[in-house]
């Protein structure tokens, strides 16, 4: 991390003057910045997309087979119990969401 001292940020900062879509795509770029968070985004998604359907899977799956047992056997009504509880747990679909201001 730099510490700037001598500098002020309008200096730091890199400013177009020309308000063209080109301008603003050829600055960002040329930004380190840009080029990292577009490497995490492809590791994201070339990597840990299974992860994803892991947590899927038994988040919202796992509850349903569950839930559908007592259609075969009307004797496993307990795990009707166990696949609500279970969903009841799943969260939120809001939860990556930030609260409401009051």
């Amino acid at each position: 991390m730099v510490v700037l001292r001598d500098q002020s940020l309008g200096q730091v900062l890199r400013r177009r003057d020309d308000a063209m879509a080109t301008g603003w795509l050829e600055t960002r770029l040329r930004e380190p910045a840009t080029w990292r968070e577009l490497g995490f985004t492809a590791v994201s998604l070339a990597a840990l997309w299974w992860m994803d359907f892991l947590v899927l899977g038994f988040a919202l799956g796992l509850p349903a087979l569950l839930m559908l047992s007592p259609v075969d056997d009307p004797g496993a009504w307990p795990w009707l119990v166990i696949g609500l509880v279970l969903l009841s747990a799943a969260p939120p679909a809001r939860y990556g969401r930030a609260p409401a201001p009051r």
